[in-house]
């Protein structure tokens, strides 16, 4: 696989396949004709350097030899793949470059080829320790110097090169003995000879959301990650940027979807600014009772035209004077029973606004709770048990049906191991949540959940009274795996799963449960790293 992404270039080995696009790109095509039935003859890698040379022989349509490079610059934005001819002529290339673009490089068709400017730096493979010594020996920053004047190094790899051998996440090198300085040139020069060797130990690290945040030739040191090694590093790579890729696409797909739950969020909080006025009503609604009340006790001092009457309130202690608009359209009886109309129908709509006000709270809650699940979405088949079940409750429209869906193995929730050695298990999404909780979990198992708040569901497989630490553990899995992650002193409920209910009728993954408890706790994500590592 030869990719020029601006942010995931590569070159590597691949055992992915990739759906070709309705027309094949024009450069690609290029490829086809010159050496699509060509054998490569050498690779080469100009001194670590970001561009590697594929020297390829092909033959043309008269039936000669010819050489082709095919070289790829891995360079961010500016990333590019050409073919050069035996006089290392350009016969094309992904990405034109015009004289008017840059003032220090021309790659059209027909040009002459020049390389990138060189950055000057040491190629670490070919290193003395004496090399590494001096650079050392400049002082300051000791990964900042390795990408100063070593190549093929990032600012993170070089970071992780140190820190295993100081245990440091920044060493400073003024703060080291000359003993010790040599010690760490030492450590660099067979550290790059075992490459040289190929003594590779491909490694992913990945944050707690299962989230790619590194790929290296060795083991880091991953205090804030997991740590997953490879059988290669094109492996890893596979893993790494597919994941990425996922993510990418999730990414795209649930901003849409983010934006319609958001809306959805701003009428329902809006109905409930409805319904809480309706609510607190009940002084007006008692009022128009007493109205009706007091001018049926009072109809021998009114008569049909009168605009309002003044009257002894004897509900009051002591009585007190009431003036009452009336409708002088109406006769008393009329304006009487109006007012017991309007108390009737105030009191009906006050019930119903009780009703919608908890249902309300309800799809609030539920729609909170799958934004949530979104942002813990770090693969397809996650996003996709999503999606599903938001345009089965209604709230996106089902697309258009292409062709026969494929089917979906369920996704599996997160299995952790506590420092006690019980199994905890927490659901990323209302299908895992239901499928822990109502159909894998015991009766005498421990369920926890955040008191109130969107989040995981989390079983811990355990009879008896669970230990504290247990406990503890588990609980702080709940709290971060939720809205709360970034809060202090978060609530979490726990109680045996024989005390949660799903409700009838309920939306996924709502439940109500009785005799729990409850544990305060702060999440904190470097003890959550230290269980997933586990």
């Amino acid at each position: 696989m030869l990719c020029v992404h601006p942010q995931n270039g590569r070159v590597q080995l691949t055992e992915k396949s990739f759906l070709n696009p309705p027309e094949a790109y024009v450069f690609c095509m290029l490829l086809r004709k010159r050496i699509g039935s060509g054998r490569i003859s050498r690779i080469e890698q100009l001194r670590l350097d970001r561009i590697l040379i594929i020297h390829i022989e092909a033959y043309d349509e008269l039936g000669d030899l010819v050489s082709y490079k095919l070289i790829i610059e891995l360079m961010g934005k500016h990333s590019n793949i050409c073919l050069l001819n035996n006089k290392d002529v350009i016969v094309d290339c992904i990405r034109h470059i015009g004289s008017g673009m840059t003032s220090i490089r021309f790659l059209m068709p027909g040009a002459a080829y020049s390389l990138p400017p060189s950055q000057a730096k040491i190629n670490p493979l070919a290193a003395s320790v004496e090399e590494f010594s001096k650079a050392l020996g400049i002082g300051g920053i000791a990964h900042k110097i390795l990408t100063a004047h070593f190549s093929g190094l990032s600012t993170e790899c070089a970071r992780q090169i140190v820190a295993k051998w100081s245990g440091e996440a920044e060493l400073y090198i003024d703060n080291i003995s000359p003993a010790e300085k040599e010690a760490l040139a030492q450590y660099l020069f067979k550290l790059y000879q075992s490459f040289k060797e190929g003594m590779f130990s491909p490694t992913l690290l990945y944050n707690s959301f299962n989230e790619p945040i590194g790929i290296y030739p060795f083991e880091p040191l991953c205090p804030q990650g997991l740590c997953k090694k490879q059988p290669s590093m094109s492996a890893a790579l596979d893993i790494h940027y597919g994941t990425l890729d996922s993510l990418e696409r999730i990414h795209k797909s649930s901003s849409d979807i983010k934006k319609k739950l958001n809306n959805h969020l701003a009428r329902l909080q809006k109905k409930l600014i409805i319904f809480t006025e309706t609510l607190n009503q009940e002084a007006d609604l008692e009022k128009f009772k007493l109205y009706g009340e007091l001018v049926l006790s009072n109809m021998h001092l009114i008569t049909r035209g009168m605009q309002f009457v003044k009257v002894l309130n004897f509900y009051n202690e002591p009585a007190d004077e009431l003036i009452i608009e009336l409708d002088e359209r109406m006769s008393p009886q009329e304006n009487a029973q109006a007012f017991f109309k309007r108390y009737r129908k105030g009191k009906v709509a006050k019930s119903l606004a009780s009703v919608y006000y908890q249902k309300t709270l309800e799809e609030i809650e539920y729609l909170e709770g799958q934004l949530d699940n979104l942002r813990k979405s770090t693969a397809d088949e996650e996003f996709s048990e999503i999606r599903s079940e938001l345009i089965n409750e209604g709230y996106l429209k089902p697309e258009p049906v292409r062709r026969k869906p494929k089917k979906h193995l369920p996704t599996k929730p997160l299995l952790i191991c506590s420092s006690q050695g019980h199994e905890i298990y927490v659901g990323r999404n209302n299908q895992q949540n239901e499928a822990i909780t109502l159909r894998f979990a015991k009766g005498d198992d421990w369920w926890l959940h955040t008191k109130d708040i969107p989040g995981s569901h989390v079983i811990v497989r355990f009879k008896g009274e669970l230990p504290y630490t247990t406990l503890q553990e588990a609980a702080l899995l709940a709290a971060y795996f939720s809205r709360a992650r970034n809060s202090a002193s978060v609530p979490v409920d726990y109680c045996e799963r024989k005390y949660v209910k799903k409700p009838s009728g309920a939306k996924p993954g709502r439940v109500i449960y009785s005799n729990h408890k409850t544990i305060y706790i702060t999440p904190d994500e470097a003890k959550v790293q230290k269980l997933l590592n586990a």
